[in-house]
């Protein structure tokens, strides 16, 4: 956990753990304007007796069995999702809670945030053991799914990360190398470490990051005339979820995996392109 209070926005990069160089400062149409700080989760904690938990104003629950053969049960209890030393972790447990054998969380922003284009930023460290499928993705507010189209910042099972745009026709622009690649040093060295995830979206770009890497850049203009009533799925608002899964139809046998798997994250962080910045100048928060 780093620089947590004020800090300078250089471009997206936030000094960290293994997220340095994070991303180049390329604005989203000319070179007029630098990014200028919207809006952050810190995950510092509430005051009072609900000092553990997320920001109800912020996210929402899904529960139960909700999709892809998914081994865990998803729950609102604080054991599956809380906050700890600045850090919210979202926590699979193996645990056989009211019947149900692995029990986790997904928390959402939907019906209380919504998000459409800007710089976004999540710094955090994913369990890459066998059955573990952690994410941080995007979903449309209205219209649902496959209509309304799917991005996937932030995906990992089986050794890969998945860098994923999924237009309302399900076809997919899916990159996905394995931790055994380039940089990342292999599964377990790659589990020891903080990482940040950052996703440019403007009316024409997705552009999906890691640690400083364009890992899926994405020309919006592919996916025109895919979704609801004929729009561009990615010109219009949607949600964020983070989610911890288990097994399922792609996360891996989670039988031989000690549990609990957690998801760290440090904090999720927006910025919005502002062109009436002079010069490019940084915007101190």
């Amino acid at each position: 956990m780093t620089n947590k209070g004020g800090y300078f926005d250089t471009g997206g990069h936030i000094e960290g753990d293994r997220d340095e160089g994070c991303c180049d400062r390329s604005p989203p149409s000319n070179d007029d304007g630098a990014w200028r700080f919207v809006w952050s989760d810190e995950f510092d904690g509430l005051e009072g007796s609900d000092a553990t938990a997320l920001d109800s104003n912020t996210w929402e629950y899904e529960t139960g069995y909700v999709r892809n053969n998914e081994a865990q049960y998803y729950s609102t209890r604080i054991e599956n999702s809380y906050i700890s030393n600045g850090i919210a972790i979202i926590e699979a447990r193996h645990d056989n809670w009211n019947g149900h054998t692995y029990t986790s969380a997904s928390r959402t922003t939907l019906g209380k945030k919504s998000f459409l284009y800007g710089r976004f930023s999540l710094r955090a460290k994913i369990d890459t053991r066998p059955g573990s499928w952690p994410a941080w993705w995007w979903l449309p507010d209205t219209g649902g799914w496959p209509v309304g189209g799917e991005i996937d910042m932030m995906e990992y099972y089986q050794n890969k990360v998945l860098f994923n745009v999924m237009d309302g026709l399900q076809r997919w622009s899916s990159v996905h190398p394995t931790l055994d690649e380039g940089e990342f040093g292999g599964r377990v060295e790659f589990a020891n470490h903080f990482h940040t995830w950052t996703f440019d979206w403007s009316p024409n770009k997705i552009q999906l990051h890691l640690d400083g890497m364009l890992i899926n850049d994405y020309d919006v203009s592919n996916a025109d005339g895919t979704g609801p009533n004929g729009e561009n799925p990615f010109r219009r608002p949607g949600y964020f979820l983070m989610n911890q899964a288990v097994g399922g139809s792609a996360g891996g046998d989670p039988s031989n995996t000690d549990f609990p798997v957690r998801y760290h994250i440090d904090w999720i962080r927006q910025w919005a392109w502002d062109e009436s910045i002079v010069d490019g100048v940084s915007v101190m928060v």
